[in-house]
């Protein structure tokens, strides 16, 4: 038998993304057609800025697949913080919430 010896905060959101993700699938089929599907969600775009804060999650999507980076370039942390504080670089988030919660 296998005992977990540790919940991490990963863990617990894990759970809490699988239930979401579950709600959605639900209303996806009871909706009669995509764009009402889509049009009950009740999406919300935020684009802002990188910040600080972001820098973790900014680092892990640009190694994690091609999906989010097109030049196939990796970056660390480092680097990631130096692109935020350069003049020559803008950069961007974009967190998509839904009436289930933020999505990905």
């Amino acid at each position: 038998m296998f005992e977990t010896r540790s919940v991490t905060a990963e863990d617990v959101a894990r759970v809490s993304h699988y239930k979401r993700e579950g709600d959605r699938q639900s209303q996806l089929e009871w909706s009669t057609d995509m764009e009402s599907y889509l049009a009950s969600l009740e999406m919300v775009g935020r684009i802002s800025e990188f910040q600080s804060v972001d820098v973790p999650r900014i680092t892990q999507l640009i190694n994690k697949s091609n999906q989010f980076n097109l030049t196939t370039r990796r970056r660390t942390e480092s680097e990631v913080r130096e692109i935020i504080g350069s003049p020559h670089h803008i950069g961007f988030t974009i967190r998509l919430s839904d009436r289930f919660g933020i999505t990905g």
